[in-house]
């Protein structure tokens, strides 16, 4: 699995309530949200169909952009799959190798590149970020195993493919699978990539969202493996970490966390955070996340592949069946560019299926 999100396009000035995600802080919205809205695709595969219906209710529900189908992106996963199925039948191989049977590059965009999604020439970033280009596109990339909507549940109870799903500032996705055409089972390896070749769609400067969703029930008791690329200091044995929980701003912005915990009947949940630190391995110059070691008591760890805008909380244990969770966040959110700290307070409950 590999996650890559940045953005893009024009600046307009404005007053405003943060409002995605529920978010109580009040701030100057620097920067308006350019959003893309839903089309219909041309998939026929009712699995593949699914899936994809599956990613943009997800995004819908966060307040997050719509994906569209780009056939170039199909290919690119297609060729990749081709790939995964003569050389890695384990599917744990995200980069390719030159020497080896089916190769069309070694990175996502690499091999988007390779079938012709490509702008040509550089990239710029959106208001939120620092000036910087990238040339020709960004592409991500993320894999699971399932059938239809469920592979897509699978890889929301993750925590780097879950930031991979709320990519804010790619546009389109690509789909393939090894069902040859047919109906998926649970075994059927899928590949997606997610991509941009122009600046990007992107949320609001005061943008917060979080997952699991306020009021949301029937929320896994523990937390899907993730072997392709696992989180540093998080146990990958089955059904032994809870569900995890997150809280994301506004992609360019950089958060500040005071305090990140759940608790159930009002007893705290032993868990520790996950947060980004300097060597994220999609954006070289990400600012790592802040904390306050003296008001955030549990254990953190930081972690190459999230960004800056991301806090994560994982249970240490399964969470309990049926039970009503609340979880609380406080901090603030930084926009770099325009020199705007908005202060965060979040409280919310979820509660756990059977």
């Amino acid at each position: 699995m590999k996650k890559l999100a940045l953005a893009g396009l024009s600046v307009s000035l404005m007053l405003s309530l943060a409002s995605c995600g529920g978010s109580s802080s009040t701030s100057t919205t620097a920067v308006a949200a350019n959003l893309q809205t839903l089309t219909v695709p041309a998939y026929t595969n009712a699995d593949t169909l699914a899936a994809y219906n599956a990613i943009n209710a997800f995004r819908n529900s966060l307040g997050l952009g719509y994906w569209a189908q780009n056939t170039l992106l199909d290919q690119a996963a297609a060729n990749h799959m081709a790939y995964s199925i003569a050389n890695d039948p384990t599917f744990q191989l995200d980069l390719e190798s030159s020497n080896l049977t089916g190769f069309t590059g070694i990175y996502p965009a690499d091999r988007a590149t390779h079938v012709g999604y490509s702008n040509g020439g550089t990239l710029n970033l959106n208001p939120l970020s620092n000036p910087q280009t990238y040339a020709y596109n960004v592409v991500g990339e993320f894999y699971s195993t399932g059938i239809g909507a469920n592979v897509v549940s699978n890889m929301v109870n993750t925590i780097y493919e879950r930031s991979g799903l709320m990519a804010q500032t790619t546009r389109e996705i690509g789909i393939a699978n090894d069902a040859g055409g047919g109906a998926a089972t649970s075994a059927t390896h899928w590949w997606f990539n997610h991509g941009r070749t122009d600046a990007g769609q992107y949320n609001a400067s005061t943008f917060t969202t979080f997952y699991p969703l306020n009021l949301q029930t029937g929320v896994p008791r523990t937390m899907d493996v993730e072997s392709t690329l696992p989180p540093a200091g998080i146990s990958q044995t089955p059904g032994s970490t809870g569900s995890p929980v997150c809280f994301v701003t506004a992609e360019g912005t950089t958060l500040t966390v005071t305090a990140f915990n759940i608790s159930a009947n009002g007893s705290p949940v032993a868990a520790t955070v996950l947060l980004a630190n300097l060597g994220n391995g999609n954006t070289s110059t990400v600012t790592p996340v802040v904390y306050d070691p003296t008001s955030l008591s549990v254990p953190v760890t930081t972690q190459p592949h999230l960004t800056s805008n991301q806090a994560y909380l994982i249970p240490s244990a399964p969470l309990s069946p049926l039970t009503t969770y609340t979880v609380t966040f406080t901090g603030s959110s930084y926009l770099p560019s325009y020199g705007i700290t908005t202060a965060l307070s979040q409280t919310w409950t979820f509660t756990t299926g059977s």
